[in-house]
């Protein structure tokens, strides 16, 4: 450990835990004491991933039956996370908190939210120090989750890798980082989901797409699908329709595309990238807008003209809706699917928008409202979906049934349901 780090440990050891301490003691007595409470570990806003907000959503709806635990680095953060939404969450409290609540309350589940970036560590680290207790389960955020348990292991250099792979996946595969990891892992049908349950004990979860449960099969055998459990809910859509839309677009003589969340390789952020200049290059101006984390570092990285795009980097949740909003049609693109459920395409459902997705992406009947395309479509194909689309397109803003069979109310009585 760096001695910043071990300043950074003392200092928060020292005054900040005891202060989140009382914050998470004051919310305490705002809870019912009844004896059906579940514990919720989870990372929580202002966190830089949507499965911070996706999981307080859920959860804040039944306050009295889900206690949230998460690791705040101050008191700032946690209060951002208390009065998040511009609501009142009382079933918030601090890592340093859930021995009292072990103690004070009747825990009777535990569910471990997990995906694939470090914010999940701390959640990844509490699961496996639970290992031989009953009735917990893991929600995954998707499938592919490598990176948490590499963390955990200390496993991220070549030699470490290799000997991960064999002991969990007896397979002897040479790790030479040539190539995405992503791709390297999924192609060789690993995922890190084998080594998370190896770790915690845990053979209950609980996934919000379909194709998450077809992916147990290819990183577990026959015989340990056999003793594992998976539940499938189905992914929350908000009424969102009151956003409006950012003023700066408000007066255009373009078109307006829009992809959102982290661009990558393994979204076709490139592919949707010249499809655009292939837009222009035909005639119809086009500009496309990219919001989400890491915009601008990942777009440093492409050797690909840029003149057609307009990037925010890491906007806030409220301006991140507002850019939604603004587009004529949204492109959120999964050519081979990792079992996740995209957090900006229930936003963009929520807002009423057009999106093209691959087909397969979207599961569980949502499909119904996005225009589906098959997986790596070309740019030229993309373009003519664009344009085919741009007014024909029928929106679902007359069928409000999406918003009473996939609120965020809806799974969390599905989750209390499975508990």
């Amino acid at each position: 450990m760096k001695v910043k780090d071990i300043i950074k440990l003392g200092i928060y050891k020292t005054f900040l835990v005891p202060i989140n301490w009382m914050l998470s003691l004051v919310l305490s007595f705002l809870q019912k004491k009844h004896n059906n409470k579940t514990m919720v570990y989870s990372v929580m806003p202002p966190a830089s991933t949507g499965m911070a907000p996706f999981a307080l959503k859920i959860f804040n709806k039944r306050k009295n039956d889900f206690l949230i635990v998460n690791k705040f680095n101050n008191p700032f953060e946690y209060l951002y996370a208390i009065f998040y939404g511009h609501s009142l969450n009382t079933n918030i409290f601090d890592i340093s908190f859930d021995k009292y609540l072990m103690k004070n309350f009747k825990i009777q589940k535990k569910i471990f939210v997990i995906g694939n970036s470090p914010h999940h560590n701390e959640t990844l680290k509490k699961a496996i120090e639970t290992k031989g207790e009953e009735n917990r389960y893991l929600y995954l955020g998707e499938n592919l989750l490598f990176t948490p348990a590499l963390n955990y292991l200390n496993a991220w250099k070549k030699e470490a890798m290799e000997e991960t792979i064999s002991k969990y996946y007896n397979k002897n595969l040479e790790v030479t980082f040539k190539e995405d990891l992503n791709i390297f892992w999924t192609k060789n049908n690993i995922y890190g989901l084998k080594i998370i349950k190896e770790l915690t004990g845990i053979n209950k979860f609980i996934v919000f797409n379909e194709n998450a449960k077809d992916l147990f099969a290819k990183e577990f055998t026959s015989e340990e699908l056999a003793d594992i459990k998976i539940n499938t809910i189905n992914p929350p859509v908000e009424d969102l329709t009151t956003i409006p839309p950012a003023p700066q677009f408000a007066s255009r003589d373009y078109v307006l595309i829009g992809s959102f969340g982290l661009p990558q390789k393994l979204k076709s952020t490139p592919d949707i990238i010249e499809t655009i200049n292939l837009l222009n290059k035909n005639g119809t101006k086009t500009k496309l807008l990219l919001a989400g984390y890491s915009v601008k570092e990942y777009l440093n990285t492409l050797s690909i003209n840029k003149e057609n795009i307009i990037a925010y980097d890491s906007p806030s949740e409220k301006k991140l809706l507002s850019l939604m909003k603004s587009v004529d049609i949204a492109i959120q693109l999964r050519p081979k699917n990792q079992g996740e459920t995209s957090g900006c395409i229930s936003e963009l459902l929520g807002l009423k928008q057009k999106i093209i997705t691959t087909k397969g992406f979207v599961t569980n009947g949502l499909e119904k409202y996005c225009i589906n395309v098959d997986p790596y479509i070309t740019p030229e194909n993309l373009a003519k979906v664009i344009t085919e689309n741009l007014n024909n397109y029928k929106k679902i803003k007359d069928n409000d049934d999406i918003f009473n069979h996939y609120s965020f109310l809806c799974a969390a009585n599905k989750i209390k349901e499975i508990l």
